[in-house]
């Protein structure tokens, strides 16, 4: 027990639950999202949840139903059919033939960057003069 000037001091009592104030309305979040596509308002949905003694502001509501949303599509998404692995398709991005780098001829980025600013020049003082 902590004392202070002789007298103990009395045990603190949170008045909320643990954790960070700013993620009440997680446990909530696909009710939220549930309400929201069912057409009720943003503001609705507030009032219920501070009813239900969760107080939050309107904007977390909103984040929170905006989040829920954004990590369904996340979740929903397909993953991309192939992983790019190895040089040929970055020469293919880069506008390279393709054989060039899939038959084993490894590039070095400096090659790759120097080949692509040898026709690209952002400097208008270094541009060829035939070229104004």
């Amino acid at each position: 027990m902590d004392v202070l000037d002789g007298t103990a001091l009395p045990p603190l009592q949170p008045q909320g639950p643990p954790g960070r104030r700013n993620l009440r309305a997680r446990a909530y979040a696909s009710q939220i999202h549930q309400l929201q596509q069912q057409g009720y308002t943003l503001n609705a949905i507030h009032a219920a949840l501070c009813s239900l003694g969760v107080p939050v502001s309107k904007s977390t509501v909103q984040r929170e139903a905006a989040l829920y949303a954004a990590r369904s599509a996340a979740a929903a998404r397909p993953e991309p059919a192939h992983a790019i692995t190895g040089s040929a398709p970055l020469a293919a991005a880069l506008g390279e033939p393709p054989g060039k780098a899939a038959h084993g001829e490894q590039r070095s980025g400096r090659d790759i960057a120097e080949d692509f600013m040898r026709g690209h020049s952002d400097n208008v003082f270094l541009r060829a003069r035939g070229k104004s």
